[in-house]
């Protein structure tokens, strides 16, 4: 399977993972998924502040711990274009904010 890393869906990898013996599996993929396991747990805890956040800041929030925008728009059902123009409406308030 040729793909890059850094655009991999963490639904795709974990579908890549789960086909794979476990001494086929690179390091490198448990790694990214311990990682994004550490972020869902850290969002998880945090529910009752991201409730409150609106549909942008939560966009805005998930993009500063590293998930891609097209994974954000997956979650959102929302297109990759949508996701992007938030991001940069966020980052335009925050600017305004400084």
């Amino acid at each position: 399977m040729n793909f890059m890393i850094n655009k991999l869906c963490l639904y795709d990898l974990i579908l890549y993972i789960c086909r794979k013996s476990m001494t086929e599996i690179d390091d490198k993929y448990v790694k990214m998924i311990k990682e994004r396991l550490d972020v869902l747990i850290y969002l998880q805890l945090r529910t009752r502040e991201i409730e409150s956040m609106t549909g942008g800041e939560q966009i805005f929030l998930l993009k500063r711990l590293g998930f891609d925008d097209n994974e954000i728009a997956h979650m959102f059902g929302k297109t990759r274009g949508y996701i992007s123009g938030e991001i940069v409406r966020q980052k335009g308030k925050k600017k305004e904010n400084e």
